[in-house]
This record gives structure tokens, C-alpha cells and sequence, in this order.
């Protein structure tokens, strides 16, 4: 499975990296996997929540 960092899954979303974080804070999205470099990196599955949670 692949994994995207924030900005990846910004530009294949289309949803600014402030608003994912915003709704992470919100717990709209769940927390993602972090890197041993404390990156997030999100699922696949990721840019479809967030799709919809812009579309709701």
C-alpha cells in the first residue's frame, strides 16, 4: 500500500495541508502513522476521506 506525506496527500486531494491538520485536531481524520522522523504518513484511503468530509 502506499503512503503519501502531508503535502503528497495535499496536491492528490487537493485540500491544504492546514486544513488536514485542522481536521486531524477535529478528529474528522484519523491520527496517521508516523515515521521514525516524526513525519505523518497517510493511507491511500486518506485522499477519500478527505473528499468527503469537503463534500459533506
Amino acid at each position: 500500500m502506499q503512503t503519501f506525506n502531508i503535502g503528497e496527500l495535499s496536491a492528490q486531494s487537493g485540500v491544504a495541508s492546514h486544513a488536514i491538520r485542522f481536521y486531524e485536531r477535529k478528529n474528522l481524520m484519523p491520527e496517521p502513522a508516523g515515521t521514525q522522523s516524526n513525519y505523518r504518513r497517510y493511507p491511500e484511503d486518506a485522499i477519500a476521506r478527505l473528499q468527503f468530509i469537503v463534500n459533506a
